[in-house]
């Protein structure tokens, strides 16, 4: 079984084989090329094929690559020199970079060999800054070197793109590329770049801007249908006449890049349907006690929505009817979306939801786009969120008001509060000046007392020597007078100096029993000569009450 041919540039066919070694066709005559058998490897089992500049026919074999001496029939490969290599046992594709230097992709991973120097460089392998480092350990597939100079490698997992300033570049999902398992590529005559996943064809278109490399990425037929399921891997050729073909398991698929056909979106996008809570609303039909639609939704594209509906779907379609399943939608809700989104659908139909949306107004704008990428222009619809009735104007306008009554309520609170500390402290200090003014007396009553104690401690004094002298009764009876109020007086003041240390609690009252009778007996007779001296009549009378 043959799985690769490679045309020399002598004009020669070469036909790598499963199994069965080496083929070439050169002016009719078929040669056959066998290699010795090698422990764990199998050098019959033809991959790939390339040529260098030089002519040498470069073959890879499972368990490495090596270059061919048609001469000998030998196939001396580079493991035997650099066993680093000897991980890399299966070598899918292979190409030569802009310096001429052989690119080997593997099944796990990429090595560049330059012939000239005979040196080898492995991506990932080196200590520190690796330029390349994003090249290793993949699963390379295929291998393309256009007419630009651009070294394109396909993967497992997208694209490499190598150019001849050593820069790369990836291509994947955010290009349009739906599958990333890369299984052939082919250039045709007008540089535009054909490639087949598992499932899809694309065509890669290249620009150059701002000295940067752009890629325009259509993807051509993408189906589920057996047609692309049975493409085989690694297979591809282009034409004399331009026409690309990719090889089947059961034949081959071959197109002409002219006639492929185009499926613009020339009109905007209409919308079939908008859901509430995944609930169907329709033209007519009432929703929560209201019409929402009195048209068709597409004539209106405009709803209002109460604050608590904020479930919506939104469903659209393209028109397509060419080509359905390659359809693109692009779209942006104004007021939720910070930026573009884009999904792709397969019969020609969208379906967007938003949930949890703020009151407010939205704008939802989508286009549509068939396989060129080429965008229609928007269709609109407007969505207005009306807030709930706590937060509408009006209640906003409430609240700054019973804001302002509070904080009147409140200045007037601690005015009133204020007011009233400022009395108490008035009161307070009227209660402290009027203590001070009582203290100021006590102390006045107090010094008296103390001058008033001390002559009449001088009139007492002298009474004893005075009445040992006196021989006369009634002189006596008026000294003896004279003496008791004197007394009267001492004990007067006495008690004044006692009320004080009462006032300063440094004195307790002391209570006693007496006769009345006597005590008036005793009043009575200190203003007993008072009647004397004038025309008043002093008398007293006292009954003794005796109980039974």
């Amino acid at each position: 079984m043959f799985r690769t041919a490679y045309k020399d540039l002598k004009g020669r066919m070469w036909f790598g084989t499963y199994m069965d070694g080496l083929y070439c066709i050169d002016k009719g005559k078929i040669s056959h090329y066998l290699f010795p058998v090698r422990e764990g490897m199998d050098l019959n089992n033809i991959r790939t094929l390339t040529e260098d500049i030089e002519g040498n026919l470069w073959v890879s074999v499972n368990g490495g690559v090596g270059r061919f001496d048609i001469r000998s029939g030998k196939l001396d490969l580079l493991v035997d020199k650099y066993p680093e290599l000897s991980r890399f046992k299966i070598a899918n594709t292979m190409s030569f970079d802009a310096s001429g230097r052989l690119v080997v992709g593997a099944d796990n991973g990429i090595y560049f060999y330059d012939i000239k120097k005979d040196s080898l460089y492995i991506p990932g392998h080196i200590k520190g800054n690796d330029p390349f480092q994003i090249l290793a350990g993949e699963k390379y597939n295929c291998m393309l070197n256009d007419s630009r100079g651009l070294l394109w490698m396909g993967t497992q997992y997208g694209i490499k793109v190598l150019s001849p300033d050593w820069k790369i570049d990836v291509l994947g999902e955010e290009h349009g590329f739906e599958n990333l398992t890369i299984q052939a590529m082919q250039e045709d005559y007008n540089n535009e770049v054909w490639i087949t996943t598992i499932n899809a064809l694309y065509k890669v278109s290249v620009a150059k801007e701002d000295g940067q490399n752009e890629y325009t990425v259509v993807c051509l037929d993408r189906n589920h249908s057996r047609e692309w399921d049975d493409l085989y891997e690694f297979c591809s050729m282009r034409t004399r006449k331009g026409e690309i073909c990719f090889g089947r398991m059961d034949g081959f698929y071959l197109f002409s890049p002219e006639n492929v056909v185009f499926t613009p979106c020339a009109i905007s996008p209409l919308f079939t349907g908008f859901r509430l809570f995944n609930e169907s609303v329709s033209c007519g039909e009432e929703y929560h006690g209201r019409v929402l639609f009195t048209q068709s939704i597409d004539k209106v594209r405009s709803v209002t929505l109460n604050y608590d509906e904020n479930f919506l779907t939104f469903d659209f379609s393209s028109l397509n009817f060419v080509n359905p399943s390659q359809t693109y939608f692009r779209y942006r809700l104004e007021g939720a979306d910070k930026k573009w989104n884009e999904i792709t659908s397969d019969k020609g139909q969208g379906s967007v939801v938003y949930n949890n949306l703020l009151p407010g107004e939205y704008t939802f704008r989508v286009m549509s786009a068939g396989n060129d990428h080429v965008w229609s222009p928007e269709s609109v619809f407007h969505v207005t969120i009306r807030p709930p009735f706590w937060a509408t104007a009006w209640a906003f306008v409430l609240y700054f008001l019973c804001l302002i009554g509070v904080v009147i309520l409140g200045v007037r609170y601690m005015y009133r509060k204020n007011n009233q500390k400022l009395i108490q402290l008035k009161e307070q200090q009227a209660a402290k000046q009027k203590e001070e003014l009582n203290q100021l007396k006590f102390r006045f009553f107090t010094n008296i007392s103390h001058e008033l104690r001390t002559p009449l401690t001088l009139i007492l004094t002298p009474w004893e020597v005075l009445r040992k002298k006196v021989t006369d009764e009634q002189v006596l009876r008026q000294l003896d007078m004279v003496y008791k109020n004197a007394q009267e007086l001492y004990t007067l003041v006495n008690q004044l100096l006692d009320f004080r240390k009462m006032e300063m609690r440094m004195e307790k009252l002391h209570l006693t029993a007496g006769d009345l009778e006597e005590f008036i007996s005793t009043l009575y007779a200190n203003f007993s000569l008072l009647p004397k001296k004038s025309s008043w009549i002093f008398v007293w009378h006292f009954h003794r009450l005796i109980g039974t």
